[in-house]
Formats: C-alpha cells, structure tokens, sequence
C-alpha cells in the first residue's frame, strides 16, 4: 500500500496478480504456483508405439497389458533419468515435459537426450522380447520448444494432490504433430529446428533437415529427423 501511494504515473502501465487474492498471509510459503497457472518456454517431447493395434490382434489381454506396460515403464524411466516430468500416458504413448524448473536450453538438451536414452531401451526391449513378438516394436517421437501454460487441471474441485499437472498450448499441439509426422516421414524422431537451436547442439551428418506442414501454423515448419533417435546430436 505504502508503495502504490507513492506511485507517480506518467504512463499507461499493465500489471498481473502475483498471488490469488483470497490467498492467507501463511499460506505464501507452500504456494502452489501451478494451481493458478504459469507461463514458462518449455520442451515437449511426445512418443508413440507403433503398430500396436495390429500388434495385440489375437493375443491374450495378459499379453498385450503385459507388453504395453513394458514398453511404456522403461520409457517413463528414461524420461524421468532423463530430467523430463511425464504428463501423461495416452493408451500407447506418452507426453513429457522438460525445463518446467530450469532454463529453456537446458529443457532442450535433457528432451533430445531423452529421446536418444528411449531408442536404447527400444533396442533392448526388442532384445528381451523377441520370443513373445511377432515383429519388433518401433515407435516414433516428437520434440517441440516453446512457450505454454503449465498448470493443475480439475484442481477447483479436487485438492491439489490429485489434480493433474499438465502443459497446453500451441507448442503442445506441435510437438504432437511432429511425433504424428514421423509415420509419413519414415524416421523414428522428429526435431524442430528452434527446439536444436536453443540445446545449443549441431546437426551431425546423420541428422537430415525437413520442412513439413503443420495444421494451424500459417507457415512450414522447419524441423531436423533421424532415422533412429540415437543418431540425435549429444553434448562434446
């Protein structure tokens, strides 16, 4: 109060709430800044199994749950060594999110990491599962930085334990696009160009620039794809 008393416009100025204004004076300390939503450039990384319906045509439930969560546990581990938060399962894939906490950059890095880790533990699983498969398991994967809204959905009824955190946003939608473009594309990971900028690596020789289209952007998107995520550039 004191400060706004000595405040002197000279100007239009914009201001934002920094806390709910119902919030009690102790409760500041154990705030939760995504109950009310924030605004954070972040990396998305989608993955998908697939040909899984195909795959589970004839086969026991046991089996099919029993490859599934296979395949989705030891993708949530990489995700999660990694340094990326798992949004969500969603049937025969997974949305992620990385550089919730640290910077842009760093977001970028852990995700294309991420995304190398998994096409590992996709070879090993082929490995550990060949006698219960038909054909291997492929998959492919989306990675996309930007800007996005992070915060608890369904949290105004329920507490804040159980609401779920989740990212949305056009840079969700693009990294989910990306991940959808990789079946026409014949690769297994697609980049987009800002998300490599912004990690601070370089393309290598086993990396191929693409530019797609992209429903809902006014422009082509320019994007980087590797034929196995492993190709993917790393740190020196």
């Amino acid at each position: 109060v004191r400060l706004g008393c000595q405040l002197r416009p000279t100007a239009n100025l914009t201001i934002s709430t920094l806390l709910p204004a119902n919030l009690e004076p102790n409760q500041a300390a154990t705030f939760d800044k995504y109950h009310w939503g924030v605004e954070r450039e972040i990396t998305l990384l989608f993955c998908d199994l697939r040909g899984f319906t195909k795959m589970s045509e004839g086969r026991l439930s046991f089996d099919v749950v029993f490859v599934l969560n296979q395949f989705l546990g030891r993708m949530a581990e990489a995700i999660e060594d990694s340094g990326g938060f798992v949004d969500k399962f969603m049937g025969d894939g997974i949305m992620a999110i990385f550089g919730m906490e640290g910077t842009p950059e760093d977001g970028a890095r852990r995700a294309i990491a991420a995304a190398r880790a998994m096409s590992g533990v996709l070879d090993s699983l082929n490995q550990s599962l060949h006698e219960e498969l038909r054909i291997p398991l492929a998959m492919g994967i989306g990675i996309h930085s930007g800007h996005a809204i992070l915060g608890r959905i369904g949290s105004a009824q329920r507490s804040e334990s159980v609401a779920h955190l989740t990212a949305l946003g056009e840079t969700v939608n693009i990294a989910s696009r990306l991940e959808n473009a990789t079946k026409d594309l014949g690769v297994q990971v697609a980049v987009s160009a800002y998300a490599l900028k912004i990690s601070g690596l370089l393309a290598n020789d086993k990396t191929m620039p693409r530019t797609v289209e992209i429903r809902g952007l006014s422009q082509p998107l320019d994007i980087v794809v590797a034929l196995r995520a492993t190709s993917l550039p790393q740190p020196e």
